[in-house]
């Protein structure tokens, strides 16, 4: 068994882009319950799901601490004991070492080592037909990276933060409503979640609005997803259909597409 590729960064690091890629804020309560990667010497990319919500994360080499390759391939993770692993572990860097047989893409085995303890995964699974498995750009999104379903982008456009969404799953929660209302009227991100017996209206933050009013539906993903994220987001909005949710920085990028609750 050869080694594939090795990895390294803060545990916390590590965990985030597991969560994030599955949605699951809680370990004990996963959205996803395991993660495909594609490890490649430009860096770690989870394909994107085909269901909604649709994933598809990317991560440069200098997201971590050290990132390096021997052979690219593709690695099955478990969310649940991979992230419980990562928060058991106290060190304030690890290493992460995927391996497997040579003469196929899928990784077999995985260490994460920190100074005291290592922990293995072996066999990991390998029920993945990895010849399917496209690593480009969601075909929903256009060159620029705008979420362009139908080939031009989406008329409606929010700049606001995850804290922001997290406010509106949370008041969507508390009057017990059928789902979680997106809605911009009047160039305003606006608050509108109504339930039988609650309602609550007013306006959201955001630091820039553009495009045609919505008001639109999304269903409890909503929530998992605004719980795994931090920091200025970009919703791009068809209305009365679905909604991508897009996060870059300089060493990720993050895309998340909702279908509309109807």
């Amino acid at each position: 068994m050869a080694e594939f590729a090795r990895l390294a960064g803060p545990p916390d690091r590590l965990s985030q882009l597991v969560a994030e890629t599955t949605l699951t804020a809680d370990p004990g309560d996963p959205y996803y319950e395991q993660v495909l990667f594609a490890l490649q010497d430009d860096g770690m990319t989870a394909p994107a799901r085909s269901n909604s919500p649709s994933v598809y994360t990317s991560y440069a080499p200098d997201y971590f601490v050290d990132y390096a390759i021997e052979q690219a391939g593709y690695v099955v993770l478990g969310t649940v004991p991979t992230l419980r692993w990562l928060d058991w572990l106290d060190d304030d860097r690890v290493e992460v070492v995927f391996g497997g047989d040579p003469a196929g893409q899928l990784i077999q085995w995985a260490e994460i080592r920190g100074t005291d303890h290592t922990i293995r995964a072996d066999p990991l699974p390998t029920d993945v037909a990895v010849e399917s498995v496209d690593l480009g750009m969601p075909a929903a999104f256009d060159d620029d990276g705008r979420f362009a379903p139908d080939g031009t982008p989406v008329p409606t456009r929010v700049e606001t933060d995850a804290a922001t969404l997290e406010r509106l799953v949370a008041a969507a929660e508390i009057v017990d409503g059928e789902g979680v209302p997106v809605v911009v009227e009047d160039g305003q991100f606006q608050l509108a979640v109504s339930g039988q017996v609650m309602d609550a209206s007013g306006t959201l933050s955001a630091s820039a609005v553009d495009g045609p009013d919505c008001q639109n539906w999304y269903g409890p993903e909503l929530g998992a997803l605004t719980r795994t994220l931090a920091g200025p987001l970009t919703l791009e909005i068809v209305p009365g259909g679905p909604m991508a949710v897009r996060q870059e920085s300089d060493d990720a990028t993050r895309r998340y597409v909702l279908d509309e609750r109807v």
